[in-house]
């Protein structure tokens, strides 16, 4: 049984709400716009959390960078 087993739900939660977000960024240049939606996984790097998760979702000029962590490295 680990530590977080033994907190209450809201504390292990408040955990993954402080650690996770999310990012826009906007291309101005047409040339690197991606013209059909794409949603991309990004691999675990090496310094990256057990728990680490990175979804890149993009659409013409806009990227959404959304990544879900617990804080556990």
């Amino acid at each position: 049984m680990s530590s977080n087993d033994s907190k209450p739900l809201y504390q292990q939660m408040l955990k993954w709400f402080k650690y996770s977000g999310a990012s826009a960024s906007v291309t101005v240049n047409p040339y690197h716009w991606f013209w059909t939606p794409r949603i991309g996984y990004e691999p675990r790097g090496a310094w990256a959390g057990p728990n680490e998760h990175t979804v890149n979702i993009s659409v013409l000029f806009l990227t959404l960078r959304l990544w879900i962590d617990d804080g556990s490295w």
